[in-house]
């Protein structure tokens, strides 16, 4: 699967690159969940904020960017995006926009050190053989991570 990923992605580039497109396109690449793959005996994905699932990738290539930065550190959140797109497109933020723009420190002007996120989940179905769904919420900070759920058996 990562190996067609990257093909994907490869004839994308190629593309733009082919069509003289590729200093003036933004290409983002991120996915809404990782996968746990066996990892804690658990194939695909559930609502559990193991680190296989809540950590995913987010790649932003921008041609304005310098080849040297590599990656911003720090915790980001899908709310993120949005913010980081609008910012890259130099457009204003939507009046209510949650995220924080990821732009400022891939051009070295700041990083998402402190920048703390929250991840939500709640199921609409039994799982596990669970008696009712439950909910989960973990708040994750630059050293530590919380995690506090409805199920007594978490």
């Amino acid at each position: 699967m990562i190996s067609n990923i990257d093909d994907a992605i490869g004839r994308i580039l190629e593309t733009l690159q082919t069509l003289n497109l590729s200093e003036d396109t933004i290409v983002a690449f991120t996915s809404d969940h990782g996968d746990f793959m066996g990892d804690h005996g658990v194939m695909l994905k559930a609502p559990m904020h193991f680190q296989g699932l809540i950590r995913v990738s987010f790649i932003l290539a921008d041609p304005r960017i310098a080849e040297s930065t590599s990656s911003v550190n720090g915790n980001c959140g899908t709310l993120d995006i949005a913010a980081t797109l609008l910012d890259a497109a130099n457009s204003p933020p939507y009046n209510g926009l949650q995220g924080m723009s990821l732009m400022p420190a891939a051009f070295g002007a700041g990083t998402f050190a402190g920048h703390d996120v929250l991840v939500e989940s709640e199921t609409a179905s039994l799982l596990f053989g669970r008696a009712h769904p439950y909910k989960l919420r973990t708040l994750l900070s630059e050293h530590w991570r919380i995690t506090v759920s409805n199920d007594p058996d978490l």
